[in-house]
């Protein structure tokens, strides 16, 4: 697996205007770094058995970088459509009658009780959570977003350069879930894991620009200096497999 200076890029991280994204940045460049570290020792180290476990344990921690990324980005943002609140419902009430009731706990925030109340384990629930807090179709416009990443590389579009980046996303999801509920392990390659991790990747970053007006164009520079030559990596071992 590729050698990433993941403190260099939490570090730039915290210092951009990502810096919301840093929890979750932690867990995916950790979890990679922990994996590579595994799978480029000493071969007797580890037995076989240890290495497909530590592999699906890498993908369980991709879905948990999800989950966290995509709720704190529920939090870090106020503004988002206000007929949201009303489609969300904690039990048997909606998000915003929920939040009437325990509006005098300042603690309390309608994003809060989102976060904490849905569920971010799978494909469709993030984009039914995300489609309705925006108004929009929300992976769809994520497809659409165009990534430059400082390095003369051409701005492209998620969908362009990662056409079956949905599906990959779901393969991330039902593969933890098995693990997690069935015990069933799964063929995973060192490829289709660094594919995973790249797309985990892109999918942040994509979320980001769509999310931050401000950097929708280009990544903030303290954090596409670094970002971008992963992602332009990913895109060339895209283009390699043609």
């Amino acid at each position: 697996m590729k050698k990433i200076n993941f403190k260099l890029i939490l570090k730039k991280i915290r210092e951009s205007s990502a810096k919301d994204a840093g929890s979750s940045m932690e867990m995916l460049f950790m979890s990679y770094s922990l994996l590579s570290g595994i799978l480029d020792s000493d071969e007797k180290q580890f037995d076989e058995e240890l290495i497909k476990i530590a592999k699906h344990n890498f993908v369980v921690n991709l879905v948990t970088t999800l989950e966290i990324y995509f709720k704190q980005r529920i939090l870090s943002k106020t503004d988002w459509e206000e007929t949201a609140y009303d489609q969300f419902h904690l039990e048997q009430i909606t998000i915003n009658q929920a939040f009437t009731a325990f509006k005098s706990d300042g603690n309390i925030s309608r994003e809060i009780l989102i976060a904490q109340s849905q569920s971010f384990q799978n494909f469709e629930s993030i984009d039914q959570i995300f489609s309705a807090l925006t108004n929009k179709k929300f992976f769809k416009e994520i497809g659409e977003v165009k990534i430059n990443t400082l390095f003369a590389f051409p701005a492209v579009t998620f969908d362009e350069n990662f056409p079956s980046w949905k599906d990959q996303v779901r393969l991330i999801f039902e593969t933890r879930h098995k693990f997690i509920h069935e015990v069933e392990m799964s063929e995973l390659t060192e490829e289709k894991l660094e594919q995973y991790f790249n797309i985990t990747l892109v999918l942040i970053s994509a979320v980001e620009l769509y999310l931050d007006q401000k950097s929708k164009i280009l990544f903030d520079l303290s954090l596409g200096v670094v970002l971008g030559q992963i992602i332009v990596m990913a895109f060339d071992k895209k283009t390699e497999s043609k």
